[in-house]
C-alpha cells in the first residue's frame, strides 16, 4: 500500500494479516512457491480499518482551533485526520475565520505543526498547547532578534 509518499507491507503472520513500513524491512528472499491471497481478504477495507485504528491510537487529545480558509486549506494538507475535522467544518464566513475541533498526538506536537500555521490556524485551546506556541514563538523571536 502506498499512502502518503510511503510504502507499507500487508502481509499474513500467523495467519493474521499485518502492517509493516516497507522501509523498516531489513531483508527479503524470494521463495518458489505462489503466493495467493485469501478470497475473503479485502485489501482496501483492511486498510482503512487499519489506519482508523492507528488514528485512534495515536491521536489521544483534541484542540479547538480558529482557521481563516487559507488555514484550512493548509490543515488539510497536514494529514487525513485534520482533512475530516475541515471537512466536517461550517464554512468561514467573507475574511473570517471558522472554529473547529481537530484531533492531536500531543501538545508538542500540535505546536510544532499549528505555529507554521500562522496566523491563518490559531490553536483556542487547551491552555496548554496556547501556552506551548506562547513559547516556541518567543524562542523563535529571541533568536531571530539577533
Amino acid at each position: 500500500v502506498l499512502r502518503a509518499g510511503i510504502w507499507y507491507l500487508v502481509a499474513a503472520r500467523t495467519g493474521q494479516p499485518r502492517t509493516w513500513r516497507a522501509a523498516s524491512l531489513r531483508d527479503a528472499r524470494l521463495l518458489d512457491g505462489a503466493v495467493a491471497r485469501p478470497k475473503d481478504f479485502d485489501l482496501a477495507a483492511y486498510w482503512r480499518e487499519s489506519v482508523r485504528r492507528f488514528e485512534v491510537e495515536l491521536f489521544t487529545a483534541r484542540a479547538q482551533i480558529a482557521a481563516t480558509p487559507r488555514g484550512l486549506a493548509e490543515l488539510r494538507r497536514i494529514n487525513a485526520a485534520f482533512a475530516r475535522a475541515v471537512a466536517q467544518a461550517a464554512a468561514p464566513v467573507a475574511g473570517g475565520r471558522v472554529e473547529l475541533e481537530i484531533p492531536i498526538e500531543s501538545i508538542d506536537h500540535a505546536a510544532g505543526q499549528l505555529l507554521r500555521l500562522s496566523p491563518e490556524v490559531e490553536a483556542l485551546g487547551p491552555p496548554a498547547l496556547r501556552q506551548a506556541l506562547r513559547a516556541r514563538a518567543a524562542q523563535a523571536a529571541r533568536l531571530y532578534r539577533r
